[in-house]
């Protein structure tokens, strides 16, 4: 700490005789060489990120230098809405939506709706791609939960769109973040709070006495080192990836007590993720084709593919949803 105290005060004194005092000096640089500096600059940042919007952030030229498994595992990697005629997601209710909406319901008949935050998202985007129903709409927001909503939240204006548009909704599949229904003690540990849970469970079981709802339990979250994954896959190297076994044992305790005390209500179904993905850490975080998660608990459009198979095949057992009537 002497050595880093007696470093400062010496840059501090070079900083003062090279930079400040020559900066100061009106006849060393004047007010026009400033300007059209400045001027200068702002020029060019704007221009670097005009290209890098055009450019996707200079994606192409970076794809530019990969071989063809890299750019393959780089393109899984990345996660895109699944926005196609009558599968769309939204995160509020406007009139585009409303006449698009009953403009598929016109078509379709009634629609799959899925309900939830981030993890809602990444789920309206694993169903979608994986069934074969023509009819499903994500009402997803990220950050938004019953128990902890965000400020500009849409929970209000989903549950009455719900509720009158109920006639046109065959199910409705709720789904959020686990982590968000856990917390910590004070030795560390994670709990599960069961506040949170009442809280949820209040919002959607007044959704579930006008349309038919299914609580969707929460996933998996490994929480593993997004970064060493990505260079791992780029590189195809296999190494054991390190991810937060706590955390996987909370999630699933609170899976099996959703299950319990969602089912001893009359008007909402269980269905657990969990044991749907059946989720081995050695192949299902990356491979060398693809990385199957954005972060440490969103699926990047691999893993909305894999899982998302998973997930309707046991849908599909337990008969979950049934095909859509006009």
């Amino acid at each position: 700490m002497a050595l880093l105290c007696v470093l400062v005060i010496a840059l501090a004194k070079l900083s003062l005789r090279v930079v400040e005092r020559p900066f100061r000096d009106r006849a060393f640089i004047g007010r026009k060489p400033v300007a059209i500096a400045c001027a200068a600059g702002s020029v060019l940042f704007v221009a670097i990120g005009i290209a890098g919007i055009v450019s996707d952030g200079f994606e192409r030229g970076y794809l530019m230098t990969l071989d063809q498994r890299q750019a393959k595992v780089w393109l899984a990697s990345i996660d895109k809405a699944n926005d196609n005629g009558c599968k769309f997601p939204t995160s509020e209710i406007n009139a585009e939506i409303e006449t698009r909406f009953n403009r598929c319901a016109g078509q379709y008949g009634r629609a799959l709706v899925i309900l939830g935050d981030s993890h809602g998202i990444d789920m309206y985007q694993a169903i979608s791609l994986n069934l074969p129903y023509p009819f499903i709409v994500g009402l997803v927001q990220g950050g938004c939960r019953p128990a902890t909503p965000d400020p500009d939240c849409h929970l209000d204006s989903f549950r009455s769109f719900i509720k009158s548009h109920d006639k046109q909704i065959s199910k409705v599949l709720y789904n959020q973040a686990g982590f968000n229904l856990l917390k910590v003690d004070e030795t560390g540990s994670y709990i599960i709070d069961q506040s949170r849970i009442k809280l949820t469970l209040d919002y959607i079981d007044s959704i579930a006495n006008t349309v038919s709802l299914v609580w969707l339990g929460p996933s998996v979250e490994p929480d593993h080192n997004v970064k060493l994954v990505r260079k791992l896959a780029m590189s195809c190297t296999t190494a054991d990836v390190t991810t937060n076994i706590a955390l996987d044992d909370a999630l699933k305790r609170l899976d099996h007590q959703l299950g319990v005390l969602v089912s001893s209500t009359s008007r909402i179904s269980y269905f657990s993720v969990i044991d749907a993905l059946n989720f081995d850490r050695q192949v299902n975080i990356y491979d060398c084709d693809a990385i199957y998660w954005t972060d440490g608990d969103h699926w990047s459009l691999a893993g909305e593919k894999r899982f998302g198979d998973r997930i309707v095949k046991k849908m599909n057992e337990e008969r979950v949803v049934a095909a859509p009537s006009q």
